[in-house]
């Protein structure tokens, strides 16, 4: 809204994973949507897991929370939540790439528009200066930290060899810009030039 931009109006949103701080700009605080037209869109195996109440039962008591988040979301939005597979084209232009191992779903996604393409990467990195330069480290938030590790590496090659733009929240202003190969190992982030017209 402050955008200018009426939340009435949008027709789908989608979600990288289900933890809080990527699903609580979907639900108000008091557990209602903020897109009440639109389909919330998750993989289909980060609804099961954050839905299962057998996973929630046997999950720590830290992780408790997590579950509360994810259950919010799905409440709020009902049918209109709409899991997908996976590796999937979601419309034409975006397709999901799976990058499970932040959590069991996690998925990044590509946008294309003619010969541009956007990998938005949602949770595969979460400190720039730290996992470009060496993307085999990884955060205690990570579901299966060997999985995040190497999908991480397969993505960040990706993005070098198809000269892709990549996206994240965790990135440094502006946001978006290319990985190139660093010098003995790693990446290089090269932000895209920008400036208030």
């Amino acid at each position: 809204a402050q955008l200018g931009i009426d939340p009435g109006a949008v027709d789908e949103v989608y979600i990288t994973h289900m933890h809080g701080d990527h699903l609580h700009g979907a639900v108000t605080p008091e557990g209602a949507k903020v897109f009440p037209n639109a389909v919330l869109r998750i993989a289909k195996a980060d609804v099961d897991y954050w839905g299962s109440p057998d996973v929630e039962a046997a999950a720590p008591a830290d992780q408790k929370g997590r579950f509360a988040a994810a259950k919010r979301a799905m409440a709020a939005y009902g049918n209109r939540l709409q899991p997908f597979e996976l590796n999937a084209e979601l419309t034409p232009g975006i397709r999901s790439v799976a990058a499970v191992g932040h959590t069991p779903g996690h998925s990044c996604y590509l946008v294309s528009s003619g010969d541009a393409k956007l990998l938005l990467l949602g949770d595969t990195m979460h400190v720039a200066a730290v996992q470009f330069p060496q993307p085999e480290i990884t955060v205690m938030f990570d579901f299966r930290q060997d999985l995040a590790r190497s999908r991480r590496l397969e993505l960040f090659e990706m993005a070098v060899k198809d000269n892709l733009i990549v996206g994240a929240v965790h990135l440094p202003f502006p946001g978006v810009g290319h990985l190139r190969n660093r010098d003995g190992g790693g990446f290089n982030y090269v932000p895209l030039p920008w400036q208030l017209y």
